[in-house]
């Protein structure tokens, strides 16, 4: 019998659990189902504490639904949890969230322990939808270039589907394969052009001891426009912990990565915190970049993401910068800043507007850049 139908046939003080390091623990209820699992992953530490806050704990959990962080918002629930005043749902939610990543294998056969399936109708506008080039004319060295016409970017309406596939292997408590597919294919009608992206993705996501994490991934990525292509090739390697303080909780992690692309190699560092406040959800990340000798490749970025509710509905905001460097550009030393802004606000159940805007200025004025771009998403088909 899986798990599944176990919940279904069991009554609550019948359910058993598998514990990493702490073996079978006999369940009484709901809540004390989820707790036990808190309990092999929490630190000592924090039960020696005195005991959480309901309301900053039922706070904290209800805008822990905004985190793009599962771990996160799992640790948000746990606390709200261990007051054994958190309603249904959230106990709901987290079993699911314990499932899917790997929580219920017990044995030493693997199995699929959850499977998505996502489709969702593209509409929105862009303003380059063909890839080309964004100036109409450039000067350097005291030269005015114009472009051909046939080059320039094409803006417009696009519409088109969204969908992606993923699934979980379980293999070990807590550690879990997964693999993910995603893409897009969209068209232009007033132009008559279309286009495709589209990911491929595997990895392995491990839960060490406690709320300290390994994971690893390989990724493969593919653009196709009419005037440009590329495809990226990425492995990484990211180590992650969960912790509370007085006014948050976060998940801080480290992650280096090698990219290849068409024309060269790089290799990443990147540090990132994710937090849940009593009000806001907050993510900041800063990325570096190792020279590559002849490319234009990417030196430094920092982003900062906020979401927040606004009456019934979730809004979003963020901000990033970057700084790209190595390259020449017809005798030019080539430094491109790029910035960017981007707001989303779910208008209505089922229906999300995002919007953003970029800019970039380049000692080569050939790659000054501003562009914008507009989408409506809609939830699933339901597949």
């Amino acid at each position: 019998m899986d798990l599944k139908s176990e919940w279904t046939a069991r009554s609550p003080a019948s359910i058993r659990m598998p514990c990493p390091e702490r073996g079978h623990r006999i369940i009484r209820d709901l809540r004390s189902f989820a707790l036990s699992i808190l309990l092999c992953l929490i630190p000592e530490v924090t039960f020696a504490e005195a005991g959480p806050d309901l309301a900053t704990s039922a706070t904290r959990g209800q805008m822990a639904g905004l985190s793009s962080s599962e771990r996160l918002r799992m640790f948000a629930w746990g606390r709200w949890l261990e007051t054994y005043q958190a309603p249904r749902d959230v106990i709901e939610a987290m079993r699911g969230a314990l499932t899917r990543n790997g929580y219920y294998h017990d044995g030493p056969v693997p199995r699929i322990v959850w499977s998505d399936l996502y489709a969702t109708p593209l509409l929105g506008y862009e303003t380059n939808v063909n890839g080309g080039v964004a100036q109409d004319s450039f000067t350097t060295g005291g030269f005015i270039f114009d472009v051909d016409p046939a080059y320039r970017a094409v803006s417009g309406v696009v519409v088109g589907l969204d969908g992606s596939a993923e699934t979980h292997l379980a293999w070990r408590n807590g550690h879990t394969i997964n693999a993910s597919v995603e893409g897009s294919a969209g068209w232009a009608p007033k132009s008559d052009i279309g286009f495709s992206r589209g990911s491929v993705q595997l990895c392995s996501r491990n839960n060490l001891t406690r709320w300290v994490f390994l994971d690893g991934c390989i990724l493969h990525a593919a653009s196709n426009r009419v005037l440009s292509s590329s495809t990226i090739d990425q492995t990484s390697v990211t180590l992650s912990t969960l912790f509370q303080t007085a006014t948050a909780y976060h998940e801080v992690s480290g992650e280096v990565a090698e990219t290849q692309t068409d024309d060269y190699d790089q290799k990443t560092a990147t540090l990132a915190l994710n937090s849940v406040w009593n009000q806001a959800v907050t993510g900041l990340a800063v990325t570096f970049g190792e020279p590559v000798a002849g490319q234009t490749v990417l030196d430094r970025r920092i982003g900062f993401d906020l979401r927040w509710q606004a009456g019934q509905y979730p809004v979003g905001f963020g901000l990033w910068h970057s700084t790209s460097r190595g390259g020449t550009f017809l005798g030019i030393d080539q430094i491109d800043n790029a910035a960017g802004v981007s707001v989303s606000w779910q208008t209505r159940p089922g229906m999300t507007i995002k919007a953003g805007y970029t800019r970039t200025l380049s000692t080569a004025a050939f790659y000054n850049d501003d562009s914008v771009f507009l989408r409506v998403q809609f939830d699933s088909f339901g597949l």
